[in-house]
């Protein structure tokens, strides 16, 4: 478990850094655009949602990301409505022909739209301020998944929240801080001088933070359909989703810290 965590990191994240610093936007765009897909699947094939739902929101997801990427926000907003419309009347006309768990089905559909594919699409945003964000981004996330895991796994005595996830500790959580921090305050001497060391470490910890709230929520939507990792897709490390789920929560925060502190 632990030797195959250790190499996928490293392979992946050679291949992310030319990914993000060496190639078009639009190549950066496909990325995040398949990325949601297989993790919008793993949720929906999490809670059953049927085939015509998936392709709704697979299709939905790329008009999304479509219009963050061309900055459209009246696009954007457009695309949310219109896939709500669809998923109602989806329903409304679905084999079943019966009002019976409506919400119960419409429930996964739309929630995993908001929780996948909208979260994901505001990446697209960080990346239009500039790839050296993204990487900064990156590096602190996975940083502080990294801290908290090993210090949690080595240090761990106090739950944090078992009801949610019986293996995460308290030490994991701080370890998960202050990952963040060092990370955050060794991207800001190496990649973006910009931000001074004082808001290096606190929007490092603040990450490293709401990173566990994500991992948290993700465990919360697995314990409630009762599976243990979204998928096998990855050896080691769970399905597309146990993977992203963190960066889910950060992103859109990230995003509002560039706009109104660091532009």
């Amino acid at each position: 478990m632990k030797r195959t965590r250790e190499l996928a990191a490293v392979v992946f994240l050679p291949l992310f850094y030319l990914l993000v610093m060496r190639t078009p936007e639009e190549v950066f765009l496909f990325f995040v655009f398949m990325t949601t897909c297989l993790a919008l699947w793993e949720f929906y094939s999490m809670y059953g949602v049927g085939g015509p739902m998936k392709v709704l929101g697979t299709v939905s997801a790329g008009a999304l990301h479509y219009s963050f990427y061309l900055g459209s926000s009246g696009l954007s907003f457009s695309v949310i409505i219109l896939f709500i419309l669809l998923a109602f009347t989806g329903r409304l006309f679905s084999r079943k022909g019966t009002p019976d768990d409506a919400m119960k089905d419409l429930g996964p559909v739309v929630t995993g739209f908001f929780y996948v594919p909208l979260l994901m699409g505001v990446l697209l945003l960080v990346r239009r301020a500039g790839p050296e964000w993204i990487l900064f981004l990156a590096v602190v996330v996975w940083s502080a998944d990294s801290a908290a895991y090993y210090l949690g796994r080595n240090l761990g005595r106090r739950k944090l929240y078992p009801s949610m996830s019986p293996k995460k500790t308290v030490e994991g959580a701080i370890g998960s801080v202050l990952g963040g921090c060092l990370s955050a305050v060794l991207m800001k001497m190496i990649l973006v001088g910009k931000l001074s060391f004082f808001m290096a470490a606190v929007s490092g910890s603040v990450i490293g933070l709401v990173t566990m709230v994500g991992d948290l929520v993700e465990s919360m939507f697995k314990r409630d359909a009762g599976v243990k990792d979204s998928s096998t897709l990855i050896p080691g490390h769970g399905g597309i989703l146990d993977k992203v789920d963190g960066f889910l929560f950060v992103i859109p925060l990230f995003y509002l810290f560039l706009v109104t502190v660091v532009f």
